[in-house]
């Protein structure tokens, strides 16, 4: 699954996405033309999706919650937040703490609306295989 445009995107997906524990591949890109180019990705990243994390993300779904946090492995997070505007904003943060020093990416990507029921199902799909 991939979100955002050619200068700002966040890629989510797994090598094999019939396999439920399987880690999650993280992708990040930021691109400023001229300026900057920041990329990151992770191949081993592994996220908490137990009955709690459920239960919040269907709260989220159905706007009786304004956010849901998902924990990664290795200190890191993903969340998804409703702004103002009721727009979807993905924030993340995520880094490999094997490795020292430990270097993190954080960062965040705005969906438009035409794409927020699609990446709901996309991610409720990836994250807990329904």
């Amino acid at each position: 699954m991939l979100i955002g445009n050619d200068d700002c995107s966040l890629r989510i997906s797994r090598d094999d996405p019939t396999d439920w524990y399987a880690p999650l591949r993280l992708e990040a890109r930021l691109r400023l033309p001229g300026k900057v180019q920041l990329t990151g990705w992770s191949d081993v990243a592994t996220i908490t999706a137990g009955s709690d994390e459920r239960e919040a993300f269907e709260k989220f779904t159905e706007r009786r919650a304004g956010r849901v946090r998902f924990t990664l492995g290795e200190d890191g997070w993903l969340e998804l937040a409703y702004d103002q505007s009721g727009h979807i904003d993905v924030l993340f943060v995520f880094g490999y703490a094997k490795a020292s020093p430990h270097w993190r990416l954080s960062g965040s990507v705005h969906l438009d609306d035409e794409r927020t029921q699609a990446f709901l199902d996309d991610f409720r799909e990836l994250i807990f295989g329904w």
